[in-house]
């Protein structure tokens, strides 16, 4: 269903005497936000940008241990925080809108779940088998930790020395099993938080329209999931550029270490072992028979 925000609706903001419409890009980290954001992107209509992580901002003032504030006490206060934090999106998207003046839709991409951020916005969420999140998160924090003294720093100084370490080694990339539990733990969080979200917007509660889209289709489907989600913000699928490098199915700059490592589908197979699969098994096993990822929990047994 093709949603069209009202005319009153808080998604909407003018500039430059034209109607722009606010839409929000959301997804576990690792999940293909970035991917989908530049498909999005090759559409002339869409401005999408990341990442502004408006949410925490937010949740500073009201869901932080430090310092404790009387907003957190008085429901008006707390309103007041989500009133201003809505119109702190609106600024900003009236900005990325003036610096794309023939953007009609401006986007927000995220790493995180759906929230009604402002109600009536469309929504895409983009989700991933959570085995490939982990492996690929893991790859990332190595990434990130560098030659730190981080939780990674092993890990960062086995790829230093050998950039092929753990394709070699493969069952040492996810033999931490405090990583794993914690990572999986957090996939699993993520993605009940969209699905309730998702439920509650099928059943009207809140006021919000949503496409889900799973990375695989779209690593598969690229062409027919795009044109998809065009039609989802209300454009026209064939105004669209071509597909460029970076937004062709598994790109990769061959590099292990780099934010733009091969999304291969199905990768965790080469990672995961025995210990590995139990562990994220019994943290999130239920959500990957809940997308549909697997038939039953006994996968871990295989």
């Amino acid at each position: 269903m093709i949603h069209t925000a009202s005319t009153t609706s808080p998604s909407l903001i003018e500039v430059d005497g034209i109607t722009r419409e606010i839409f929000f890009l959301r997804g576990h980290m690792r999940s293909g936000t970035n991917w989908a954001c530049t498909l999005l992107n090759l559409h002339p209509r869409i401005c999408c940008v990341g990442e502004h992580h408006f949410e925490r901002l937010a949740n500073e003032l009201l869901a932080g241990e430090r310092p404790r504030t009387i907003v957190r006490q008085d429901a008006q206060l707390r309103e007041a925080v989500w009133d201003g934090v809505r119109e702190m999106v609106r600024g900003c998207m009236r900005v990325h809108a003036q610096r794309h003046p023939g953007a009609t839709m401006i986007g927000d991409r995220t790493p995180a779940p759906i929230t009604d951020l402002l109600p009536g916005a469309r929504v895409i969420d983009i989700v991933r088998d959570g085995r490939d999140v982990l492996v690929s998160r893991v790859f990332h924090s190595i990434r990130v930790d560098g030659e730190g003294s981080g939780e990674f720093a092993s890990h960062s100084a086995k790829l230093g020395q050998d950039p092929e370490y753990f394709e070699k080694q493969p069952q040492e990339l996810l033999s931490d099993e405090r990583i794993v539990r914690r990572f999986a733990r957090r996939w699993a969080e993520v993605v009940r938080e969209s699905r309730g979200f998702i439920a509650r917007a099928d059943a009207g509660e809140v006021d919000a329209s949503v496409l889900q889209v799973s990375y695989e289709s779209l690593h598969e489907h690229t062409e027919q999931e795009r044109a998809r989600m065009y039609a989802f913000l209300g454009l026209d699928p064939t105004e669209a550029l071509p597909l460029s490098t970076q937004a062709t199915p598994g790109y990769s700059d061959g590099s292990t270490q780099s934010f733009y490592r091969s999304g291969t589908v199905g990768d965790w197979k080469k990672f995961f072992t025995a210990d590995a699969s139990r562990w994220f098994n019994e943290e999130a096993g239920d959500v990957l028979v809940g997308l549909g990822y697997e038939k039953d929990t006994h996968w871990s047994r295989a």
